[in-house]
């Protein structure tokens, strides 16, 4: 059974972010293993890290290990400043080093942004395109997926609406397709 990691670009508890990539989570599991990665713990990228191994945090070799060990990777991310959040970045900064074994290349990777406003963090989803093509990952180009006003994806309860199941659905699919069964 293939392996698909889940990195959420936000570490707000309460994050719709969040809630959007545990359906994808469950949509997906039939089919793979699916498990959520953790960046939030993660300290800020410092090259000294792989200067001298034994100023490597274990968090972060445990990170990359991790990234490596999926047969994919999804990003669930929001849009701060027309860009892709800090965590996110220095996240995707880590796994991108050292450069010969990074952990990125070769993955295949699909990006789904969600925002409390209109455009969905379409700007948030094509900055992490960018750096996931710089890293030679397989990016799935269509569908793109990106809600906006995503409070209104899930009902009084903090559950899915059916039409965003149905959406996300449409994305898992495609996601399936992309990086076979």
């Amino acid at each position: 059974m293939k392996k698909i990691g889940l990195i959420v670009g936000s570490v707000r508890k309460a994050s719709y972010n969040k809630k959007v990539a545990e359906v994808i989570k469950d949509l997906l599991s039939e089919k793979f293993e699916v498990e959520f990665i953790e960046i939030a713990n993660l300290p800020f990228y410092n090259e000294e890290f792989d200067e001298d191994p034994a100023n490597l945090p274990s968090v972060v070799t445990e990170f990359r290990n991790k990234v490596k060990d999926q047969d994919g990777i999804i990003f669930v991310t929001p849009e701060y400043n027309r860009s892709v959040p800090g965590v996110l970045k220095n996240a995707f900064d880590i796994g991108s080093r050292p450069y010969m074994d990074q952990a990125w290349i070769n993955k295949h990777a699909a990006v789904v942004s969600a925002s409390t406003g209109g455009f969905g963090a379409m700007r948030a989803n094509y900055e992490l395109r960018t750096s996931m093509f710089f890293s030679n990952m397989k990016i799935m180009g269509q569908p793109e997926t990106m809600l906006a006003n995503v409070k209104d994806n899930f009902d009084e309860n903090g559950n899915a609406t059916e039409r965003t199941i149905e959406f996300l659905k449409k994305f898992t699919d495609a996601f399936t397709q992309f990086i076979g069964e």
